[in-house]
């Protein structure tokens, strides 16, 4: 269902808490095809160190999952958040990285993108002149007419975009515990190992004989796994386990 602007930023300028303005959004993001977002805003001078009073996060998805890209600092280096500071207009985010594919952001930022199927996003740039803002759109259709899709759809994400973000900032929004590093470690250290045996081609019975443990235990926790990370096979865990804080896989 297509949203008419006007409709959009009543419904925005209605949500009461940050939790009920993120469905209104997601709703009208479903009507043009996409399936997620994230939003930012970043005072100019705490880029390289983001996680302050006063800047904020929020997204669809399980934002702890990029935890690691602001841990490890790899943020500092992210092309796209500069070129959110410096444009007026959206920009196509994957051929923005696709672009800069020497760069290590850029890498995590395509791989990232890759685990989750994401076929095509807009960055929609709302900086001003002290503050880097931000909202990303994602698509993950597939389809012989998703790319033309994603072209035509890009004035609506913009404007929609645009009015979601100032009942955002109304609202106050902080930085979640995920982000910041409180919240507890997806796998436990055994978990871990495990999967790090399966990314490094082990299988179950030398995952068994290296841990010293029976295989029906490795595949005890491979379920456990597959449940945590919401993935379906080893191939899959090993790369989303990648993604997560502190992984050395």
């Amino acid at each position: 269902m297509l949203h008419d602007p006007a409709v959009s930023f009543s419904m925005f300028q209605q949500a009461r808490d940050v939790a009920a303005l993120k469905t209104a959004f997601l709703s009208v993001l479903d009507g043009y095809g996409y399936g997620a977002f994230d939003a930012w805003s970043v005072r100019a001078e705490t880029l390289r160190k983001p996680l302050v009073p006063g800047n904020f996060a929020i997204a669809s998805y399980d934002i702890g999952l990029v935890r690691r890209y602001v841990s490890d600092r790899i943020i500092e280096e992210c092309s796209a958040i500069h070129e959110a500071g410096l444009s007026h207009e959206p920009f196509d985010y994957l051929q923005h990285l696709a672009d800069r594919s020497d760069e290590k952001a850029a890498l995590w930022q395509l791989r990232l993108l890759k685990v989750f199927g994401v076929r095509h996003a807009w960055i929609v740039p709302l900086s001003t002149v002290n503050r880097n803002n931000g909202v990303t759109c994602y698509m993950g259709r597939i389809g012989p007419d998703s790319h033309e899709r994603f072209l035509a759809t890009r004035d609506a994400i913009h404007v929609a975009s645009t009015y979601f973000f100032s009942a955002l900032e109304k609202l106050e929004p902080d930085l979640p515990d995920d982000l910041r590093g409180r919240s507890r470690e997806v796998l436990t250290a055994r978990e871990a190992s495990v999967v790090a045996a399966a990314g490094a081609g082990q299988t179950t019975a030398a995952i068994a004989a290296t841990l010293g443990i029976s295989e029906n235990t490795v595949r005890f926790h491979f379920k456990n796994v597959f449940r945590k990370l919401n993935v379906k096979t080893r191939a899959q865990a090993v790369q989303k386990a990648a993604l997560l804080p502190h992984s050395t896989i």
